[in-house]
């Protein structure tokens, strides 16, 4: 494992041991995992396969840090600006998925976004586009309304 992973974990046990730690955790896992959003964002025009597996990466390491915060999330300004970076994440992992042709995949995670987030418009959009492609033409006439 790199060093950074190392340092992930640690601060992962850290938090799990020390719930007051919270605040600071969140911090430095926003700032790590700003680094690898912009580094997928920097490969999604060019190879979005590459970015489709640093957006999956950097959703796997913050699962963990989300199930710890979950229950501040109305409360603390960092669980907020942590729960928008994970909607960025997705966001942009649908779309690398939209453009792998993996629809129900895209479908699925723009649904998770909306229960997020219901005013994101990009997955409204993506939804219509993945259910024409998936043959419901009954769902994709619905979200092409919204």
């Amino acid at each position: 494992q790199s060093v950074q992973e190392l340092f992930i974990s640690c601060i992962v046990l850290i938090v799990a041991a020390v719930p007051e730690g919270l605040p600071t955790v969140i911090a430095i896992s926003l700032a790590l995992n700003m680094i690898k959003l912009a580094k997928g964002n920097a490969l999604i025009k060019t190879d979005y396969k590459a970015a489709l597996e640093k957006y999956e990466e950097g959703l796997t390491k913050m699962k963990p840090l989300m199930e710890k915060a979950s229950g501040q999330r109305d409360f603390n300004p960092q669980v907020k600006e942590l729960t928008t970076l994970k909607k960025s994440f997705m966001s942009n992992l649908a779309l690398c998925y939209m453009k792998d042709k993996q629809y129900q995949s895209a479908l699925n995670l723009d649904i998770e976004i909306i229960s997020i987030d219901n005013t994101f418009d990009k997955s409204y959009a993506r939804l219509f586009t993945a259910y024409k492609e998936l043959g419901q033409k009954e769902q994709a006439i619905y979200f092409g309304r919204i």
